[in-house]
């Protein structure tokens, strides 16, 4: 034991150290606060004097490491520095499987690798946070890059990835030459690589979609734009009712033109354009 709650501050627990106590290394280690029955666990962020706070993040159920902490430790609670065996509970894996489980890499403060199981830990959100440089990108190839060049890699997960700087390309291109069962494609807008060059059909395309590539911003010219839009469904079948409704398209404006009194060669363009 190295000390007893003190006082509960929300998400953080001030522990009183035991006289005697060696606080100089307890930074970012895990403590067990034996409360009403319940194993909650704590990680060490600050010291003050005799005084340690620890945030509260999560709890031992039946052995296994559960996160969240529903009730708070009571008062007076005993506190103990949690052993090393069972630390992998927190940030590895107890045993590990090669086909389910792997290694992010090593804790720099418990010195004990850091894994998981495959399963969880893609099934769940999370994130990687960094300054500009300091790794974000690259940490994620490495990650995606151990997990598929396993020796039993994941073969039946769809992956996408949203690399707009063509980051992720280069690190995932060799993957068919390890297994012929993985395979990685790449889609670009780059007009430079047309073999893999994302093709949009343009019946995909929303009214704001086209108006923002259009530049029309006045009403007159979205509505030009909607009813197109609703012409272009119709425009793809090739029946004897589409053909008359084109040539009846082509004749109204014809004759729009024509009543207009402009000139024929603003006429003609007019009609070539329709």
């Amino acid at each position: 034991m190295i000390g007893k709650v003190l006082e509960i501050d929300n998400e953080l627990v001030i522990i009183e150290l035991d006289d005697g106590v060696n606080h100089g290394n307890l930074i970012n280690q895990y403590l067990i606060i034996h409360s009403a029955n319940k194993l909650l666990v704590g990680e060490v962020v600050n010291i003050k004097g005799n005084n340690i706070n620890a945030k509260l993040i999560g709890e031992i159920i039946n052995n296994d490491f559960v996160f969240g902490v529903i009730n708070r430790p009571n008062v007076d609670s005993k506190v103990y520095l949690m052993a090393k065996d069972k630390i992998p509970l927190i940030i590895s894996v107890t045993q590990y499987n090669d086909s389910k489980d792997f290694y992010l890499g090593m804790s720099p403060v418990h010195d004990i690798p850091i894994g998981v199981n495959i399963n969880k830990f893609f099934s769940q959100h999370y994130s990687i946070l960094g300054s500009t440089g300091s790794g974000k990108s690259c940490g994620v190839a490495r990650i995606f890059q151990n997990l598929f060049y396993k020796q039993n890699p994941p073969l039946d997960m769809h992956l996408c990835i949203f690399d707009a700087y063509g980051e992720y390309n280069r690190a995932f291109g060799s993957l068919a030459n390890l297994n012929p069962q993985l395979q990685f494609k790449s889609y670009s807008t780059n007009l430079e690589n047309l073999d893999s060059l994302i093709r949009i059909p343009t019946w995909l395309l929303s009214v704001d979609d086209l108006a923002l590539l259009l530049e029309a911003d006045k009403p007159s010219q979205l509505l030009i734009i909607e009813k197109a839009l609703s012409l272009v469904k119709l425009f793809k079948s090739n029946n004897e009712y589409v053909e008359a409704y084109k040539n009846d398209i082509i004749a109204r404006a014809i004759l729009d033109v024509l009543l207009s009194g402009r000139p024929a060669s603003q006429i003609r363009d007019q009609v070539f354009s329709v």
